[in-house]
């Protein structure tokens, strides 16, 4: 029966993983990433501007089998949209199963379970939407941090003792065993921190969309997860950087 459960989660992740295509390359920098007006409308080869056939709307089969191009001007079709598909499908997949482990839950017939994997599924794609955004615009969409703050509120509700992700080392840095308090300080913290490098340095160093994601996130991860984040989010910001600069890809003053 897993198998089974987990094959047909894939299948469905790589169907979502086509809309968040459209979601991302539809967007409008600074306006609504959920614009009913620019997600309408058959999808059209970017190049040409033909309307698409069914056949050539399957998830990662299309491209594999049109070899990359369209099939009408023969334009190259961006990598984005097999490569988005098959994350949102290993998303759908991963994320139950390594839940499952995480809080000794099976889910057969287990409520909390399906919930979780579902708020936690969608802070996951948020996330992800969130990376290509911010990589094509140097923005985040406020409606992507407002996902992961409501399913951080959410997940509260059905937090088990001893739910981080630290484990049982959370004990050492922890001031209340409240699991509300931890996650508020958790937003608190987040929050504080970006806020203070972002007014520090006056909106160069850090933007304000970071504010918000980190009060976002705090409040999803809860204390002291939220600081093993924010260090983990300098240590693999730093490598990236390092990595640019190295292959000069971008320069010291340039936006990461």
């Amino acid at each position: 029966m897993s198998e089974i459960f987990y094959l047909s989660l894939f299948g469905a992740g790589l169907i979502f993983g086509s809309f968040l295509n459209v979601l991302i390359l539809r967007y409008i920098p600074d306006g609504a990433l959920f614009n009913f007006k620019n997600l309408s409308g058959r999808s059209r080869c970017p190049k040409c501007g033909k309307t698409l056939c069914w056949f050539e709307l399957v998830p990662v089969l299309s491209f594999l089998l049109l070899r990359g191009k369209c099939r009408s001007c023969h334009d190259g079709i961006s990598i984005q949209y097999p490569l988005i598909e098959l994350a949102t499908g290993l998303i759908f997949v991963g994320v139950p199963f390594l839940l499952k482990d995480f809080l000794g839950l099976e889910f057969v017939l287990n409520s909390k379970f399906y919930i979780l994997s579902i708020l936690w599924i969608l802070v996951w794609l948020s996330g992800l939407v969130m990376i290509v955004i911010d990589f094509k615009h140097y923005l985040i969409p406020d409606e992507l941090n407002l996902i992961i703050l409501l399913s951080g509120i959410f997940s509260v509700f059905f937090a088990i003792p001893n739910d981080s992700f630290l484990q049982h080392y959370a004990i050492i840095f922890r001031f209340t065993e409240n699991v509300w308090l931890n996650h508020l300080l958790g937003g608190t913290i987040g929050a504080l921190f970006f806020f203070a490098l972002y007014y520090l340095s006056r909106g160069r160093g850090m933007g304000f969309g970071d504010v918000k994601l980190a009060l976002a996130a705090g409040i999803l991860f809860g204390y002291p997860d939220i600081v093993m984040a924010i260090a983990l989010s300098f240590i693999i910001g730093g490598a990236w950087g390092a990595l640019l600069l190295v292959f000069r890809a971008k320069k010291i003053k340039d936006r990461v």
